[in-house]
């Protein structure tokens, strides 16, 4: 599979937000409350979002540096052939992990609010189905349809988080750092998870023209999903504060649910983040699985786009329906982030072991 190189800093942008707002948005009040064990949960992300840019810029300039064109290049010029193919495996675990944990979340929520009676595994091969018709595009497609939800997306959460204005009581705001710092800030359980996806700009650089901006996009990508976080947990803990958010599933669901919007043609308007949040999740889990495909692509015999996505999401439904129970999709969401934060770090590995090799063999 050879990625063709059309992808603007814009679209590049759209893709790398889109992939971040999935599962996080609905439970970013909840994991973020009892990290910090306060309502500063605003300050993590705060921080959060200044780490990772400074980690993902200096993890894009180390690639740049060592005139790798990509994370797969660099891994390969770091643990030669053999490491290399052992660590894209690794990454494509890491791949199918994060797509199979966004549909499983998806079919829970699905079941928990919609169809109770309807069996999640029939919502996850559905689903993964359609994840399989759509790559069997490219990664144009793709993008047609994240640049249609992504802006959908933050049209319904905004007009929402609007209407609840009103709702918000100053009063379930405790003073900062009433609990210490050290939870708030320096938790990197807390100041990475609202950013778990923005490490698919690593694998995304093959297709980057060469006027695009990748740390521009970066930079763009944690402004507006930090704006959007931040006025979606004030709002979700000012209404219904700290002791109650911390015990929630569905934190941001449930507060949606819990007040109706008078004047308007409709009263209860979770119907709507409900039915935008699945083509949120479904779009999340499409990025994730093209990049698996394409992985899979750079160390098998699967040269050619379309048998690598159908392999890639095949092991991801695979996996998916492994874990049928709420506690199992907790398990994988924590496979998940951790993941996550590996990958994250993973071009700083290759950038001091690299920068050794060529020392030692000058």
């Amino acid at each position: 599979m050879i990625p063709k190189q059309t992808l603007s800093t814009v679209q590049l942008t759209v893709l790398t937000a889109i992939t971040l707002l999935g599962v996080q948005f609905l439970i970013l009040p909840r994991v973020l409350t009892v990290t910090a064990n306060s309502t500063d949960g605003w300050l993590t992300i705060v921080a959060g979002a200044l780490y990772t840019f400074i980690l993902t810029c200096l993890a894009l300039y180390f690639i740049g540096r060592h005139h790798a064109n990509d994370l797969y290049t660099y891994g390969y010029m770091t643990f030669g052939k053999i490491g290399g193919t052992l660590l894209l495996f690794l990454i494509n675990v890491y791949f199918w992990v994060a797509s199979s944990y966004q549909i499983a979340a998806m079919a829970e929520m699905v079941r928990f609010y919609l169809l109770p009676s309807t069996p999640t595994s029939l919502i996850k091969v559905l689903t993964f189905l359609l994840i399989a018709y759509l790559l069997s595009g490219n990664l144009q497609t793709i993008l047609r349809v994240s640049s249609i939800i992504f802006p959908l997306t933050l049209l319904v959460a905004g007009t929402i988080l609007v209407f609840s204005f009103k709702e918000m009581d100053i009063g379930h705001m405790n003073p900062p750092f009433t609990n210490g710092v050290a939870n708030v800030i320096f938790n990197p359980n807390g100041v990475f998870f609202p950013f778990e996806g923005i490490e698919v700009i690593y694998f995304l650089l093959p297709f980057v023209n060469k006027k695009a901006k990748p740390k521009l996009a970066v930079f763009s990508t944690l402004v507006l999903i930090s704006i959007v976080y931040i006025i979606t947990y004030l709002i979700v803990v000012l209404n219904l504060g700290e002791r109650e958010v911390k015990t929630l599933v569905w934190p941001t669901i449930s507060f949606i649910q819990s007040f109706e919007t008078e004047g308007i043609f409709i009263e209860r308007m979770e119907g709507f983040l409900l039915s935008t949040w699945i083509m949120q999740f479904f779009s999340t889990s499409v990025i994730y699985s093209f990049l698996s495909g394409y992985s899979l692509s750079k160390y098998t015999k699967l040269k050619k786009s379309f048998p690598g996505m159908a392999v890639a999401v095949a092991i991801s439904m695979i996996i998916s329906l492994c874990f049928q129970h709420t506690l199992d999709t907790r398990i994988l969401s924590l496979i998940s982030f951790y993941g996550f934060e590996v990958v994250l770090l993973l071009p700083f590995v290759y950038f001091l072991i690299y920068s050794i090799k060529r020392k030692v063999v000058r």
